[in-house]
Order: C-alpha cells, then structure tokens, then sequence
C-alpha cells in the first residue's frame, strides 16, 4: 500500500515546488558488472567476489552529497549488535554420491539441505538425528553463507539450550507433533519474550526490549519448535519510506536474493523467504499487508501464504494495518506449509479481528465461515487431484506486471488444463479501480500503524526509551547520520500525524473500502463465476537491487484479495532465466483449504521448484 508523501528525510514537509534530493547508488567497480554471478566462487571469495566494495551487510553506501561515492562505506552497526554466531567446526565434506543425502549424524551433524519439515520430523523421531544437530548444522549454514545474502538479521543465544531440552522429551518419548526440534526463523517485527530484540529492522528500537512472545511465538514453542533467530526485512515493512529498497534495513543491511545476489528478493518478509530458499531452516514466518508474503516467496522460489486476516494471531506482530495485515508460513513445499498452518491458526480472544472492532474484519462480517479451529485439518487438503474441475478465474486488473512472468504463467495454465482445471478468463472486479483511485487508502495505513504501534509499545515494550512513532522519527532525525543515510522516513512521519481509530473519516472510509473489496469485490466475482480461486503471476520477475530513496518494486497480484483481507498463496511456476517466478492464488474468505489443496495439485503438476544454485 502507497504511504508516500511530500516529505524529505527527516520527515519535514516539502514546500511547494521543492524536490527530494535523491541520492543514487555508485555503479559496481570496473570489472564487476552485475550479472549471473557463480555460487561457488561466491562462497570461496566471500562478499569481495561479488563486487570490489560490496560490504558485509550486503549494500552499496552512497555519501550524503550530491556526486556519487568512488568507494563503498561501511554502515555504522548498533552500538549493542546482536549475538555473533560462533564458529563451528565445519562437517564433513559430502561426495558427489553422498551429496543428496537430506540427512546424516556423521559426526553428530545434519544436512538441512531441501529437506522437508515431514522428513525431519522423521529422523527425529526415529533417532537417526538429534535437534541439537540440526541447530548446530544451521548455524554453520548461516554463519558461513549470510555475510553475502544478509537473510538472518539475529541468532537465538538460547536456540542450542532449547535444542537439548527437545532432545531430552525425545529421550523420555515426548513428542510434541511434528515441529518438535525443528528450527524456525521469524520476521523481525514478531515479538518474543527472550534475549532477542524485535525491530522492525530499525535502529532506533535496539534498546526496546520485548517482556513476552507473540501469540504465535507461543503457539510454536508449544508445538515444539525452536525459534533460531530473526530475519530481515524492508524496514518497518515497507512503512518508513514510499521509495524503499526491497529486503533493506538499516539494522540488517541488503538481503540478497538466493538464485543470484545481484538480484532483489522483493519484500518485505525479504529475509524470510531468502532463509528458506537457501535451506537455513524449512519454514520462517513472515506477515503480509498486501503481497509481502507471496511476493519474496515468488522471487526466492518458495511457497508463502498470507491467511485470512484474523485466522493467524496478530498478537504481537508489529502492525502495519489491522485492517489488511496477517503473518504467514513460507516454506519449500505447500505441505509443509499445511503442518504450519495447522499450529497457526486459531481464534485469539485478543486479536482486533474478534475484538470490538471486529466489524471491519472478514471473521466479523463473515462470522459463519470462520472455521471449527478443533476440526480443521490443513494437512487433509493435500489431494493431488485437486485441480480437476477445479475453476479457476483470470483477472486481467492482476496480470501485466511483467511479460515475462506473464508468458511463463500461460505456459503453466495450459499444464492446469491438461490437468483437468478449467481456466475462466475475463473476470472483471470493477471495485478494484475505485479503490485504488478514489478511497484514500494510505489514510486507513497511516491511522492503523500509528494506533497499533502504540498499542504494541505499551504492550510489549513498556519500558523502552521508544514509546511512540514519533519517538522513532525523532530518534531518527537526531542520529539522521546512522539512521537516514540511506532512506527516508516521509511514511514513519506521516503516520504519526495520523487520524484517531475514532475519527467519523477514518471509518466512513474503512466502511466504504472493506464493504467495496468484499461484498462488491472478491465474493461478487467468486460467486457470479463460480470460482475456486483467482490466478495470476505472484509478482515482476525479480530486478537488479536499487539501494536508495527510489522503488525497485512494480506491484504485485495481491491487491483483490489484500484489500479483501482474504487468503493467498504463491507457488514456483518456473523460472525466467536464472531467476524464480510464482504463481499466485487467492479466494474466498476462510478458504485456506481449498487454496492448499489446488496449490498442492499445482505443485505436483509443475514440479516447478528448482534449489538455488551451490
């Protein structure tokens, strides 16, 4: 969602007639051209490979002057950084022969490598690898290979701890179900109660410290899980600034894109998807507003889903929009993404979509199809056969974002024909054009992040020095050396002159928007058509990183169903050159099952995932 504004940096209102200074980003050192860079040497030569000047977190520094830099700055870290990963001895080099192994306890070590969260669970159960392998396995992974792609922002000090106590229910025949010893990473606006910080990637919240677990924290320790660490994002997800570079923060740096490190993840869940793709961990949760999900999903050729708003808790997650917002799973398959969703998704009491405010939520004005959380089982959906006579519309409004992914999407509808799905094209939401142009959507954004951040600091960080937005755009502006030499803040300010939850224009407008994407949106042209799902491209086939005050980012699929605050899900459908490209679905309220199980069909039909590159 647009939340640009007429402001520069510090978030000063721009008078009429003047421009934003903008700085550009200095060209790679001669001899360095981006372009399809070799894994390998990658790994041997470290960032250096990459370009003469790239820096350990990933990025080109410009100076703060108008000519372009002749050498690359290194970024000022937080004067309290996140835990150092300890170097571990490295294991045993695989043979060619032993190279698709998924995993071993040769030396007390494990592979993660493409392996599913059924397998491990397998392994664990049957003795064959421990959970204090698979943490120690995944933090050689990241300790070696996350200098270059920037995709784990902080390690969990206390995740090896937590690894044994696993190990020892293991030992005593407890068993939590199958995420137990299985470690996962979280987006870094996803509170937990711990040694770790939470910050949205900025700077200013380094000393805010978190006192307990978001909702869905909870639910994964509970389940077993171990949280591993915190991944980057684009900072305050895509908040903080209307021209943000995708995947960059100022606390995490650039993350990179898996297939090559040139390239852009998208965002904002950037990291998340870049930690599974390169097999980090099998699952990371991210959360969406409109495409931040499904989108690096696409570009890093996992599987991402944004939930129903209101299904997944947002307890504890940093919000942009509890109109519009969700965390989700990313993972590499749609079934892992099922087991996921089954510890997930459950009514919280807590939550604003059950709360008074609830009327404006699809659980609120949709009350009937909110599913029996005791009965639903995601993992059920996972038919194969799902796609015949399964009708799938085409909404030309979501195509046309890149030609390129377009062609590999009809070359992938042809495949969803022979499979017995049956392709509708020239479904119309005419709803959508009033909304994006008429309704003053970055209104409801603003008034929404405000509120909630408020709420959230008073909540879960009730002794920080930051208690406010506009604490953050001050913190800001006084360390602008640090905290605004890459990017603006035009959005953070704005969103702190917001309107009240109360304003009479607030919610009219919320009433107009969420009554125009649903009833007269995404429900209308599901039923008048009959639908299962709506099916586009996921998102443009990944760009060049543009690091800066400008957009590397040409929109994405997701608008009908974000605005809806209804589900979707994006799977690999092939890629463009060396670069993964997804395929995007989205339905009907509380239809999460009914995406699964055609995005589990889709999966086995185009066999489309290919690893990134060693």
């Amino acid at each position: 969602l647009d939340t640009s504004s007429k402001r520069d940096r510090a978030g000063r209102a721009l008078r009429p007639g003047e421009r934003q200074r903008v700085r550009q980003s200095p060209p790679p050192p001669p001899g360095n051209t981006p372009g399809p860079v070799d894994r390998r040497q990658l790994l041997i030569g470290g960032a250096a490979a990459l370009a003469g000047g790239v820096v350990a977190g990933g990025v080109w520094l410009a100076n703060r002057d108008d000519d372009p830099p002749d050498v690359a700055i290194e970024p000022t870290r937080p004067a309290t950084p996140p835990p150092v990963i300890a170097a571990a001895t490295p294991p045993p080099a695989l043979t060619s022969t032993e190279a698709p192994l998924v995993a071993d306890q040769r030396d007390g070590w494990a592979s993660l490598e493409e392996t599913s969260i059924t397998e491990l669970s397998g392994y664990l159960q049957r003795g064959e690898v421990t959970a204090s392998a698979i943490v120690e396995a995944a933090t050689w992974q990241i300790s070696q290979r996350d200098t270059l792609f920037g995709a784990v922002i902080e390690m969990n000090p206390e995740a090896a701890e937590i690894a044994r106590q696993m190990d020892d229910e293991l030992a005593n025949d407890q068993w939590r179900g199958p995420l137990h010893g299985v470690p996962v990473l979280l987006k870094d606006i996803i509170a937990t109660g711990d040694q770790m910080r939470t910050t949205a990637g900025a700077l200013a919240l380094e000393e805010n410290l978190v006192v307990e677990d978001a909702t869905v924290v909870r639910r994964l320790r509970e389940a077993g899980a171990i949280i591993l660490g915190k991944t980057n994002l684009t900072e305050w997800s895509n908040v903080r600034h209307g021209g943000q570079t995708s995947g960059w923060s100022d606390r995490g740096g650039q993350t990179r894109n898996p297939y090559n490190p040139v390239m852009s993840t998208w965002g904002s869940s950037s990291g998340s998807a870049a930690s599974v793709a390169l097999s980090y961990v099998p699952l990371a949760l991210g959360a969406e507003t409109n495409g931040s999900i499904i989108c690096p999903a696409a570009a890093c050729g996992v599987v991402g889903m944004k939930p129903t708003v209101g299904l997944v808790s947002r307890n504890g997650v940093m919000p942009v929009s509890e109109t519009f917002d969700s965390p989700g799973p990313i993972a590499r398959s749609v079934s892992d993404i099922a087991i996921a969703m089954n510890i997930l998704a459950g009514q919280d009491p807590d939550d604003p979509a059950f709360g008074e405010r609830g009327w404006a939520s699809p659980a609120g004005s949709q009350g009937s199809a909110v599913p029996d959380f005791g009965e639903v089982d995601y993992t059920d959906a996972r038919d194969p056969n799902t796609l015949q006579g399964a009708r799938l519309g085409i909404c030309w409004q979501l195509w046309g974002m890149d030609p390129a992914a377009d062609a590999v999407a009809r070359e992938s509808l042809q495949r969803l024909r022979e499979a017995g799905a049956e392709v509708i094209e020239d479904v119309d939401i005419p709803s959508l054009w009033m909304i994006e142009s008429v309704l003053d959507l970055p209104m409801i954004v603003n008034a929404e992040f405000a509120a909630g951040m408020d709420a959230f600091f008073r909540r879960y960080m009730p002794n920080g020095p930051i208690t406010s937005v506009e604490d953050v755009v001050a913190w800001n502006v006084e360390h602008a050396d640090v905290a605004l030499a890459v990017s603006g803040q035009d959005g953070l300010a704005e969103s702190s002159l917001a309107l009240s939850l109360q304003d009479p224009y607030y919610l009219e407008l919320l009433t107009e928007v969420t009554r125009i994407a649903r009833k007269e949106g995404m429900d209308q042209e599901m039923n008048d058509y009959e639908l299962d799902a709506l099916i586009a491209p996921t998102a443009p086939v990944p760009t060049e990183i543009v690091i800066g005050d400008q957009t590397d980012f040409a929109g994405s699929s997701a608008r009908a169903a974000s605005l809806a605050g209804y589900p979707s899900i994006s799977v690999p459908m092939g890629q463009v050159g060396d670069l993964p490209v997804g395929l995007h679905l989205s339905g009907r309220a509380f239809s999460e099952s009914t995406l699964i199980g055609l995005a589990y069909s889709i999966e086995q039909v185009l066999q489309a995932r290919v690893p990134p590159p060693r």
